[in-house]
């Protein structure tokens, strides 16, 4: 969600059991596979990840969201601005994306492609769990409308997409702590 271009530098929280954590670079896209396990109850977990009000909380780079429309489906099609910065250089990036829930185990996203920022892209977020504990699965696939330094970028963006990753698993599960 969103979430992958919340750039940030954290270590993760002693609770949080890191089953797998891969983002590979192929001609351009981004595939991100991340398997966690917090200690922190389902239902507020999904309550805070499914809602883009609270997306800022554990997403640091995220300014802000907005929404944009609510679809006859139920679909939610937002407009996130983050703040990204690379060795002193920053820069807004947008995005938007239509956001569709599965009551209490599923959020899907597509990024609305704009020309400039994101060429295409999805995640899938799903939940499982018991009352003290949330897996975390996060599958997504990202093209970047722009084109970094060939050789250095996208091992500054895999690093950054994983630090993210690992931030927003440690917020979400201080926030939906018993």
């Amino acid at each position: 969600m969103a979430l992958m271009a919340s750039l940030v530098s954290v270590t993760p929280a002693a609770a949080v059991t890191i089953h797998s954590l891969d983002v590979t670079h192929d001609r351009g896209r981004y595939h991100i596979a991340f398997d966690v396990l917090i200690a922190a109850d389902p239902a507020k977990t999904y309550e805070i990840i499914s809602s883009y009000r609270k997306w800022p909380l554990f997403f640091r780079t995220l300014e802000k969201t907005q929404l944009v429309t609510t679809f006859a489906d139920g679909r939610q099609r937002i407009r996130l601005t983050f703040r990204s910065c690379v060795l002193f250089i920053c820069r807004k990036i947008l995005q938007v994306k239509d956001v569709t829930r599965r009551q209490g185990s599923d959020i899907f996203t597509r990024i609305v492609p704009d020309g400039k920022y994101f060429e295409s892209g999805w995640e899938h977020w799903h939940l499982a769990g018991d009352e003290q504990n949330t897996r975390l699965q996060y599958r997504a696939e990202l093209v970047p409308g722009f084109n970094s330094m060939p050789l250095i970028g996208p091992w500054l963006l895999k690093n950054k997409l994983r630090r993210s990753l690992l931030w927003a698993a440690e917020k979400a599960e201080a926030l939906a702590a018993p």
